[in-house]
């Protein structure tokens, strides 16, 4: 298992709840494959109620019935999983931008990952316009909390940082300020790329 952490777990309480998250993943993927954890950086007290660092407790599976009781943020392009998770356990997610759905922002041109006709093209207005009205009702419900943008999109697919950035700032725009936009990096790389590893 891996843990990803963007604040040092710190104190007595940190801990316990680091324990109760890896304990549930442990229990949750007994017999599957390995679960690779994020932990996002706090801006609220985390799930134990106490004051921790933690705010929300991911992985890059999302079984929101094995995983009940202890993720906090799910993470799937399925938008039906996404509203169940909200409806059965009360997981909120983010929803995963497609690269290969014809109504994806993303789109590959020559093996490198573009924003789908283009910065600033009809055809990237239509898709952020279909987008925006799927996600609505369930940022609505609070099923949907924001976006993952990709994985490794500069380092494995080429995109460039301008690309990363005008997607960021459309889905911005689509799902409002409170939203969160998420994207992993590799690292170590560039100091310019690093920084897209956090949370927005």
């Amino acid at each position: 298992m891996y843990l990803y952490t963007t604040r040092t777990l710190q104190g007595s309480c940190s801990s316990r709840v680091a324990r109760r998250a890896m304990r549930g993943a442990d229990a949750s993927m007994r017999g599957g494959p390995r679960v690779a954890l994020l932990v996002a950086r706090s801006l609220l007290a985390g799930p134990s109620g106490c004051d921790s660092a933690l705010r929300f407790l991911s992985t890059y599976d999302y079984d929101p019935a094995a995983q009940a009781g202890w993720l906090t943020l799910g993470k799937t392009d399925n938008l039906t999983l996404l509203a169940e998770g909200w409806a059965k356990y009360r997981i909120p997610a983010l929803i995963e931008l497609s690269q290969d759905a014809s109504d994806s922002l993303w789109c590959a041109n020559n093996g490198t990952l573009r924003p789908c006709g283009g910065r600033g093209s009809a055809t990237f207005a239509a898709r952020l316009s279909s987008f925006r009205a799927a996600v609505r009702p369930h940022m609505k419900s609070g099923a949907c909390v924001g976006a993952l943008l990709g994985d490794e999109l500069m380092a494995a697919d080429g995109a460039s940082w301008d690309d990363l950035s005008f997607v960021a700032d459309s889905l911005r725009s689509a799902m409002g300020p409170e939203a969160l936009l998420y994207e992993r990096c590799v690292s170590p790389g560039p100091a310019r790329y690093a920084a897209c590893s956090e949370l927005a």
